[in-house]
């Protein structure tokens, strides 16, 4: 493991926390890269990140223990709980634990009537889901659908029932019991005050450096989203999360056979899902069973993989939100736990090509990538990021640099209508019409 990740690090490729378990022995523990980047303050050990979706596995906790006290019963309709009734019907506390409701998500609804100057929060949105009434995207227990707006609706659900706040529940019932004394639900002022408070940061093509999510006008609603809780908003440590593992293995919070109904998939009219209360189920066909999440919020990726039949443990927590290699690494590091063959990520050549973009010419972005692109043992090139870089050239009013990208990505695949598109629009952007409307006949031509 330290290898394995030291590499990634020297190569740039990860920033973030690293913990890896068999039962109750942590065999790798590390911090990698930076908390702050523009005070170039290090990760530690201790650093606290936002967890995002892994948020969710805590709320669906929070129901269960009610469900156990019998002060509530998953097949009970959301309605009989929520503060503001809500214009849906039949809709289970079941199905919000299991995205089986049909509930559309909130965050259309919020970028197109709410005032992103104000940050909204559970009540709000609740509030939204009355007024302007969604449609379902299908009738509860018909279907599976990821659903954020779900997980807000149990917050709320706790509160009402517990006759507390949510981050107050969640500290009574399970974070002082477990002793996870870093984890609690904090405002966007307050993470300020924490020393060792790991910001989310994405790398902005304009300013040639990370940027703390806040600042890019593109990801403003990790700004006006930042009141809501259920889903995300969660903040916590690697060390706390191996104790809500370990916590798991025991009845300290909930029974034995809670947490089995919690790690079985839901079943729905049409299909079988791969989840159950809060988490993602594998099976596979030597029974042995797995529970992972995964969350992704304002430049943080995060994930815990629980290995339950074998007790193996990986969780990785990082905050610059670099979505080329996650998937990659989390791989390599479950092969590393099994003692199995694993390759090292190859290096992205759109996000190389992307540091200091803005500043060079187009000679010397040629240069570049026909260096990388020679070297493919380290260096590998997708179309997709290479038209994701494009368009956010476009987006971002640098008409010249999007062409000599356009450009590139044409000599590498010059039948797909795509590229004449994006250097149509990145012509017409340069205010070169004659060249606009040649690539959009091509574009037009080859996907006819």
């Amino acid at each position: 493991f330290d290898s394995f990740f030291h590499e990634l690090s020297d190569r740039g490729q990860f920033n973030g926390n690293v913990l890896i378990a068999e039962g109750n022995q942590i065999i790798f523990h590390k911090a990698f890269g930076y908390a702050d980047f523009e005070k170039k303050k290090k990760l530690t050990t201790k650093s606290v990140f936002e967890l995002a979706s892994l948020s969710k596995q805590f709320t669906a906790m929070a129901i269960m223990i009610l469900k156990e006290r019998g002060e509530l019963a998953y097949e009970d309709d959301m309605n009989s709980y929520l503060p503001t009734q809500l214009p849906y019907k039949n809709i289970s506390i079941r199905h919000l634990l299991s995205h089986t409701s049909g509930l559309p998500d909130y965050q259309e609804l919020f970028e197109q009537h709410w005032d992103k100057t104000k940050i909204a929060d559970n009540a709000d949105i609740l509030s939204m889901l009355a007024k302007f009434h969604p449609p379902v995207l299908f009738n509860p227990g018909e279907s599976y659908k990821y659903s954020n707006t779900g997980y807000v609706l149990l917050a709320s659900v706790v509160e009402t029932v517990s006759q507390m706040p949510f981050d107050r529940f969640l500290k009574e019932n399970i974070f002082i019991p477990l002793q996870m004394v870093d984890t609690a639900i904090y405002t966007k002022e307050a993470v300020k005050k924490i020393d060792n408070y790991a910001f989310g940061y994405m790398y902005s093509l304009s300013d040639s450096k990370y940027l703390l999510t806040d600042d890019i006008p593109s990801k403003s609603y990790v700004y006006y989203l930042s009141g809501r809780f259920g889903p995300g908003r969660m903040s916590s440590t690697t060390f706390d999360l191996y104790k809500w593992d370990r916590a798991l293995y025991t009845e300290k919070l909930v029974s034995k056979a809670t947490l089995v109904e919690a790690f079985t998939p839901m079943k729905t009219t049409n299909l079988q899902t791969d989840y159950g209360f809060g988490w993602h189920i594998i099976e596979n066909d030597e029974s042995e069973k797995a529970v992972f999440h995964t969350g992704t919020w304002g430049g943080y990726l995060n994930y815990i993989k629980r290995f339950i039949d074998e007790d193996k443990t990986i969780i990785i927590l990082t905050n610059n939100h670099q979505i080329a290699y996650i998937k990659q690494i989390r791989i390599a590091a479950e092969q590393i736990l099994y003692n199995q063959p694993f390759q090292t990520p190859k290096i992205s050549i759109v996000e190389r090509l992307s540091n200091n973009l803005i500043n060079q010419d187009e000679i010397a972005l040629n240069k570049q990538f026909n260096q990388l692109i020679a070297d493919s043992g380290t260096y590998y090139l997708d179309e997709n990021e290479l038209a994701d870089l494009g368009n956010e050239l476009i987006d971002i009013d640098k008409a010249k640099q999007a062409v000599s990208v356009f450009q590139i990505y044409a000599s590498e695949n010059p039948s797909s209508w795509k590229v004449y598109d994006g250097l149509a629009r990145a012509y017409a952007l340069a205010g070169e019409n004659k060249l606009a409307v040649e690539n959009r006949n091509k574009a037009e031509k080859l996907k006819n």
